[in-house]
């Protein structure tokens, strides 16, 4: 193994003294690098990155204990992925009214390869993001997306509440024929019949007893029953996917700004300058 002499490795005040000597260089390097980021500034447009969260929607049914029971229009996963598949993608580039991506628009295939979905903490949140080359753009990426998720959405919860209006329609119904029937028999019941046949007229109202207490039953089940169907229809407890709140996008551009750009190019070109300066002294002194 060979060894380095102790007055051979490099020192704090050998490096002092290589950069001195290479600050020139050094500093043309930055200056160098601080021209090639105020290009890239010019040449790189500016993006802006737009955030809609949405809520998956949901229907309640009714239950046979009157409980409305919750269903989510489609599982929150589910529906982030959904999103980002190349189909769905696609489809919103369409309705944009932009060409397919690859075909030279670069308005088109950044729209495709920047519209996402993620899930929120909330398991019925997920995030639709977007970029483009103005804010109104972005915005109006994530707006579409939302409303070719939705529209899905929106079909299976009109199917969902009609068949639900049409239960409350028909328990009404029924409501209301049991009720009449029960004011019927609760009125033959409180005026009685006057027969000879005392017996007779005892079974009678026995019979008139019973069915009332049955009719009392049934009306407090269909109470029950319109009841659970009204709650199910509230807006509460059914309601299509929607926005949380409008799209937003910053007034700035998520992109480096060009005092970012020249900067950076500055201190990664000032960096390197200095590091091949001290390469070079000590490939000198090898």
């Amino acid at each position: 193994m060979t060894v380095t002499p102790l007055e051979e490795q490099p020192t704090t005040a050998n490096v002092i003294r290589v950069l001195r000597d290479a600050a020139r260089w050094v500093l043309l390097a930055g200056v160098v690098g601080g021209v090639a980021g105020l290009a890239a500034s010019v040449v790189v447009p500016p993006r802006w990155t737009a955030k809609l969260t949405v809520q998956i929607g949901q229907v309640a049914m009714a239950n046979a204990s009157g409980t409305p029971v919750k269903f989510s229009l489609e599982n929150q996963l589910t529906a982030a992925e959904r999103v980002n598949q190349p189909n769905f993608r696609l489809d919103v580039v369409k309705a944009l009214g932009l060409p397919s991506p690859d075909a030279g628009n670069r308005k088109a295939d950044l729209a495709f390869e920047s519209l996402r979905a993620s899930a929120e903490r909330s398991p019925d949140l997920i995030t639709l993001q977007a970029s483009s080359y103005s804010k109104e753009d972005a915005l109006e990426i994530v707006d579409t997306a939302f409303k070719s998720l939705s529209t899905t959405h929106r079909k299976l919860f009109e199917q969902s509440t009609e068949v639900t209006q049409h239960e409350l329609t028909r328990a009404q119904e029924n409501l209301s024929a049991a009720d009449a029937e029960y004011r019927s028999a609760t009125s033959a019941l409180k005026s009685g019949y006057t027969t000879n046949a005392a017996t007779a007229a005892g079974a009678r109202d026995v019979l008139v007893s019973n069915t009332v207490s049955l009719l009392r039953a049934q009306v407090s089940d269909l109470h029950q029953q319109v009841n659970a169907y009204r709650d199910a229809l509230s807006p509460v407890q059914s309601y299509p996917t929607r926005a949380v709140a409008p799209a937003y996008a910053p007034e700035r551009p998520s992109t480096p700004s060009r005092t970012v750009w020249v900067l950076g190019g500055f201190v990664i070109s000032l960096l390197v300058g200095a590091t091949l300066a001290l390469l070079r002294d000590a490939l000198k002194s090898t």
